[in-house]
Parts: C-alpha cells; sequence; structure tokens
C-alpha cells in the first residue's frame, strides 16, 4: 500500500513538474530565439542590418518562429555585399542568436568621378557601401580613361573593372596606381595620400607636402628608389632633412631620378 502510494505522488510530482514547464516556456518564450547579438560588424552597423533585413527591435516579442527564420535567412544574404566575407550563425539558449560577420579591411576609398570603390591591404577592389569616415579617402583622377558602357546610381564595381578591362591600357594605368598605393600602405604608412593623377605618361602622386612623379615603365623599380630615398638616413641628413614631407617634389621617372628640395 505504502509502495502504491509513493508512486502516485511521484506521478503527481512528475505531471506538475511537466506542467510548470510547459507554462514557464510559454510564458517566458523559452527557446524561442529572438534577440540577435552581432560580432565583428564594424562597418555595417546593427542598425543597418535592421534596417535591411526590416527587423524592428521594438517589436521582438511579437515576432513568431517563422519570422525570425526569415529574419536569420536574410542575415545569411548579406554575404551578397562586397564589404562582407563571410557570416556565422549560432544560437545560444534561451533565446539568442549569435551572428558572427567577417568584413572586409579597407585601407582606402578611392574617390573618383567615375565610381567610388574601396581597396584592401590585399590590393582588393570592393564596393564601399557602408564605409564611414574613418577609412581615408583617396581622389583618383583618371584622364586616360575610356568609358564604353554608361555608369549610373545602379551600378557596381563589377561594371567598373568591365569599363577598365575593356581597354589594356585603362587595366595597366590602373593596376600601376594600385601598385602604388599598397606600397604606401605596406612600406610607409605614415604618409598621408592625398591623390592620384593617371594620365598618358605618367603617375603624379600628391602627398600632404610632396609631390611625386612615375613612369607608366618599371613602377616596381622606382618604387624601389623611392625607399632607398626614404631609408638613406645619410642621403637624408646630406640634405638636411628629416621625412619626405620636408620634400617639394620627386621625380622618379627618370633613370637618374631628380629631388627638389622645398
Amino acid at each position: 500500500m505504502k509502495e502504491k502510494l509513493l508512486n502516485i505522488l511521484f506521478t503527481i510530482v512528475i505531471l506538475c513538474s511537466i506542467y510548470f514547464l510547459s507554462s514557464y516556456s510559454n510564458n517566458k518564450k523559452l527557446n524561442h530565439y529572438d534577440t540577435f547579438i552581432f560580432h565583428g560588424n564594424k562597418f555595417m552597423k546593427n542598425e543597418i542590418i535592421y534596417d535591411l533585413i526590416k527587423y524592428n527591435v521594438d517589436s521582438s516579442d511579437l515576432y513568431s518562429s517563422n519570422d525570425v527564420s526569415l529574419f536569420v535567412s536574410k542575415i545569411k544574404h548579406l554575404e551578397k555585399y562586397d564589404l562582407i566575407d563571410k557570416i556565422h550563425i549560432s544560437y545560444n539558449i534561451p533565446n539568442e542568436i549569435f551572428v558572427y560577420i567577417k568584413e572586409k579591411k579597407p585601407i582606402y576609398i578611392i574617390k573618383n568621378d567615375i565610381y567610388d570603390f574601396a581597396i584592401d591591404n590585399k590590393g582588393l577592389i570592393f564596393d564601399s557601401n557602408f564605409i564611414n569616415h574613418s577609412i581615408p579617402n583617396i581622389r583618383l583622377d583618371f584622364f586616360v580613361y575610356e568609358i564604353y558602357k554608361s555608369m549610373n546610381q545602379y551600378s557596381s564595381v563589377s561594371d567598373l573593372m568591365s569599363n577598365i578591362n575593356y581597354n589594356q591600357l585603362n587595366n595597366n594605368y590602373l593596376l600601376n596606381g594600385l601598385d602604388i598605393i599598397g606600397w604606401f600602405n605596406r612600406e610607409y604608412k605614415k604618409t598621408d595620400l592625398r591623390s592620384i593623377n593617371i594620365q598618358e605618361h605618367f603617375i603624379n602622386v600628391d602627398l600632404v607636402d610632396t609631390k611625386l612623379t612615375f613612369d607608366h615603365e618599371n613602377i616596381d623599380n622606382q618604387l624601389a628608389k623611392l625607399s632607398i630615398i626614404l631609408n638613406d638616413q645619410s642621403l637624408l641628413d646630406s640634405l638636411k632633412i628629416t621625412s619626405i614631407s620636408d620634400l617639394a617634389e620627386i621625380k622618379l621617372s627618370y633613370e637618374n631620378q631628380i629631388i627638389i628640395k622645398k
């Protein structure tokens, strides 16, 4: 009799536990994932993401599981933007959705009259959408550029590249300019680049106080000469200067570079 009573009490406890757990789940939305937590998104801010996926933070309690699944799907599709390298999503009980975003790392935004774009430390070109003013801008004037396809507000970096690749000279000239930008980022980051002027025979690079002139041929050789100038302390001492900004102009387009002091 006693054993039977214990079994009945045990059954009642189990049923009550199930009831209270079910009630708690319904009231607290146990395992109902509705809170997004973002990591790694330096430029594509949370507010921008919410706007892109049409998610209202103030209405998070009203969204069903299907609604949340749709938002997660939309977040995954943000990989279509050039800035985004990869998105990984994981879940944490009771209601958190962790979104890990790997963005490209722009070093400059290239401003021009054709189509603005960003460039990273690997020389990769991509759309500058969502990138804020913390990234320095460089003005690019491309005077030998030939357009065969009109650019508009709906154009993309791929359209720009198609235009450039259509003409081999365009392609070579732009690559020369990007090589110079990449060199300064790797070798001489303390110098502020202001603009690059690409012409048919020369490339003029404007720093804060100094102008550099390159020829389109043997860019690597000219950059090597510039490196020697910047790192030869005896040369700097003989000219009584401490940095490149103490020079008005350096012409690297001749076999023997011309250094013009201020």
